[in-house]
């Protein structure tokens, strides 16, 4: 494939020249828009039929190396094995992390599934941007595995880096070896033969079935690699052929240097008919670019560079040579390890809180920072994600294709996993943005940010007698607010709404003499989650006998059957609801006064209220057309007895502009009230005049004896296509913690929001299940960018209690 690129830039030269644009800054442009890459942390990647798929999310700024704050919604969706979608919800995003959960009800029946998520603005983009994740299902009708009676179809692949092998030149030759689902075939071993059938040199297949080797190419010469199938017959297969002229890279990136070397390589037959004075490279990474001109040496016909790893970008950078007609010849990927990413974590457990719960305790070199953690049996077999949070960063918004368990490469940083890395992108060649899009087209925000949802109402303009206001009492994200709408303009518009499913918004009408009303209403939404599909779909891999014994994932009938029972579940950890309104804020939990029956009876309006509490009340209309000019006309009009000044007053915690809403106000609609005599909280602003807060009642007005009157000056609209409600963690009813099926596929815990204090710590308590040990998959961000990706394994056996 690298090759047929490489030939039809070769014959069409001028493709690039026609769009009349320098690579740099077509590279910039096309990266101009920002990319954000999402990466979804599952609690598992195998469950059984009526768990709960627990999942944390995190969203990431490539350019910027941040959190990306702008996405709040995302839409994260579960697809058969077809691709096709079950079911999608809208997930409220915050500073660049979210959090949610899907139910696995009886209609999931044992198969494979794939998790996606993306959002709206990731439409603008050619790539696929999406993160996907393949699950599994298991039930009681889950069939054994069997082995694989088929012989496997290999395709093996011999990839020159730089894209050809060039006569007379050191050539470095990538080898992949695939089966036919997609997956490498390991410890294949071959040998290089010239047509003379001499021993040229040997190569073998890593884990992931690549290797490379390396060998000087004569012109005219055929080499051919010789290799034992699948089939365990010999085979024979001709290498790329062998070109007169041309130019290759070889680069080396030893992971210990602080360097990254390379050449570009040509001979004397291509130099010596091919001006290359205006020859240049640019290594680049999401837009950014340097561009450094190409010297070639007369004599060894080699340009040679030593770049510091210091000043590239972190990441996977590339290396693009370009000749003067802005064409690009030759394209070399590699990795610059980033500092201090991953930041390293540790973890153990305190001592029980009491006899069912155990704390565990995270610290790393890091502060400010998210993480999400699934807490599961030592040895579990249900923890299988193809990523984590580093390789869904770092490596797979860069490469072509499915990259086979890409998170390999940054579970431990050792040699091998660098070389294995560095062979991995020497074998991808391109990166994945294709220099014709890169050169021809630049993505367009078509498809802007979405914040929140739109709610767009219509109040029914012939039953407004007069001007007034729209009064949307307080939800869970939004406290209370007043819409100002009139006869001749009875629409209105709320965005950057963020209301939840189920969730009822409530809406009075509120006339001019503070009386409020049941409005009619018409209510729509706006943000309707699109239906999609995934194109591209993994294929199992082929399994033998060994591998069926092994499989991580397949488990036999007869485990499940019994073992493991979720008909029902109980709660490990519930929260107490608040017994105050939502919208008090803190330092007044302690100090509003409750609104009672006997409250109501003694001032059945606001107005009786506040005059019981030490203020003169003035209802009255504009008395002189100088007062109605001037717009000195309110309707109510407070004094403090004690000084005279009229006091702020607050509604829901809005502050009131007007107070003739409260004219006639019922006090059974109120639910607790509390007058700050000083006006300290407001300062200057206050004037350190006296302050009243008033906060609504949730549910059904108040009469003088409870249940006697029922609140009915409210438009109820319930939400159908909002975000999805937030669950507590819960914990599936276990017939025993101590069997195998329990130490596959169990839980121990799910935490979706670990916050990291200054200090870089954070704790969280776990039912106490009696395991000797636990394992903490962890990943998670910082608010400056820093990943963190790890596994934690615990032993409890010194714990107290234990």
């Amino acid at each position: 494939m690298m090759t047929t690129g490489y030939l039809f830039l070769m014959m069409l030269p001028g493709q690039y020249a026609l769009a009349q644009k320098e690579p740099v800054e077509a590279l910039s442009e096309y990266h101009k828009l920002p990319r954000e890459t999402i990466f979804v942390h599952l609690n598992k990647t195998t469950y059984v039929q009526g768990e709960e798929i627990w999942f944390a999310g995190y969203v990431y700024n490539r350019k910027e190396e941040k959190p990306f704050v702008e996405s709040t919604n995302i839409q994260v969706g579960i697809y058969d094995e077809n691709g096709k979608q079950l079911k999608k919800g809208r997930f409220l995003g915050n500073q660049g992390h979210f959090k949610g959960s899907f139910a696995l009800d009886s209609t999931y029946t044992a198969g494979k599934y794939y998790v996606k998520a993306q959002t709206s603005w990731l439409r603008n983009f050619k790539e696929e941007e999406a993160f996907v994740q393949q699950i599994e299902v298991l039930t009681s009708d889950t069939p054994e595995k069997l082995a694989d009676s088929g012989i496997a179809k290999w395709d093996t692949q011999f990839l020159p880096e730089g894209g050809h092998i060039v006569a007379d030149l050191s050539n470095t030759i990538g080898v992949k070896v695939l089966d036919d689902s997609g997956y490498g075939v390991p410890k294949v071993s071959g040998r290089i033969l010239d047509s003379k059938g001499t021993l040229v040199t040997n190569f073998g297949t890593n884990e992931f079935g690549m290797g490379k080797f390396i060998f000087n190419a004569l012109v005219g010469e055929q080499y051919k690699a010789i290799y034992t199938g699948p089939n365990g017959k010999e085979i024979s297969q001709n290498l790329p052929a062998v070109e007169e002229k041309g130019f290759n890279i070889t680069l080396r990136n030893n992971p210990t240097d602080s360097k990254v070397i390379f050449v570009f390589n040509s001979n004397e037959s291509t130099l010596s008919q091919t001006d290359t004075s205006g020859f240049y490279f640019l290594v680049h990474k999401d837009g950014l670019s340097n561009k450094i001109p190409v010297k070639f040496d007369p004599t060894s016909y080699k340009a040679s560079f030593v770049l510091d790893k210091g000043v590239l970008l972190p990441g996977v950078n590339t290396i693009t040579l370009f000749n003067a007609s802005n064409t690009p010849i030759l394209e070399r990927m590699f990795f610059v390890k980033t500092q201090g990413n991953p930041a390293k974590m540790e973890a153990w457990a305190g001592s029980y809180s009491n006899g069912d719960s155990l704390n565990i305790n995270v610290s790393g070199q890091i502060s400010d920072a998210i993480l999400s953690v699934s807490v599961l049996p030592s040895d579990t077999k249900g923890y299988n994600p193809e990523e984590n949070i580093l390789s869904t960063v770092l490596l797979s918004p860069y490469l072509k294709g499915h990259v086979e368990n890409p998170k390999y490469y940054f579970e431990n940083e050792t040699p091998k996993t660098a070389f294995d890395l560095d062979l991995l992108l020497l074998n991808q060649g391109w990166s994945r943005f294709d220099w014709t899009d890169v050169m021809t087209g630049v993505p367009t925000s078509e498809f802007p940010f979405e914040d929140g949802i739109a709610i767009m109402g219509t109040l029914n303009a012939p039953k407004i007698k007069n001007e007034g206001q729209i009064f949307l009492k307080d939800t869970k994200y939004h406290g209370s607010q007043f819409i100002a709408v009139n006869p001749e303009n009875p629409k209105f518009l709320l965005t950057s709404f963020f209301p939840e499913n189920e969730e009822n918004l409530s809406f009075s009408f509120v006339n001019k003499r503070g009386k409020f009303q049941k409005p009619s209403l018409a209510i729509s939404m706006g943000n309707t989650l699109p239906t999609d599909r995934i194109n591209t779909l993994w294929k199992d891999r082929r399994y033998t006998e060994s591998e069926i014994e092994l499989d991580p994932i397949i488990r036999s009938q007869s485990a499940l059957d019994k073992t493991i029972f979720l008909d029902e579940v109980v709660l490990t950890e519930e929260k107490k609801a608040s017994s105050t309104n939502p919208n008090v804020p803190t330092f007044l939990k302690d100090r509003v006064s409750e609104i009672t029956s006997q409250t109501v009876f003694q001032a059945p309006t606001i107005i009786d209220l506040l005059r019981n509490n030490g203020y003169d009340v003035r209802t009255t209309l504009p008395n002189t057309s100088e007062e109605i000019s001037a717009g000195n006309f309110d309707r109510v009009r407070i004094a403090s007895r004690r000084d005279g000044r009229t006091p702020l007053v607050y509604l829901d915690g809005t502050p009131l502009p007007s107070l003739d809403i409260l004219y006639n106000l019922p006090t059974g609609q109120l639910e607790s009230f509390y007058i700050d005599k000083v006006g300290s909280r407001e300062g200057v602003r206050g004037g350190l005049g006296e302050i009243i807060y008033l906060y609504t009642r949730r549910g059904k007005e108040l009469g003088v004896y409870e249940g006697n009157a029922q609140f009915n000056q409210v438009f109820s609209y319930e939400v159908k296509n909002g975000f999805e409600k937030e669950k507590e963690f819960y914990l599936p009813k276990y017939k025993t913690f101590f069997d195998q099926a329990f130490e596959d596929f169990g839980v121990v815990h799910w935490e979706p929001k670990l916050i990291l204090d200054a200090s870089g710590k954070g704790n969280f308590t776990i039912l106490n299940t009696g395991k000797k040990e636990i394992t903490l998959f962890i990943e998670g961000m910082s608010k400056e960018g820093k990943l963190i990706s790890a596994v934690q394994r615990i032993n409890l056996d010194g714990v107290l209690g234990n």
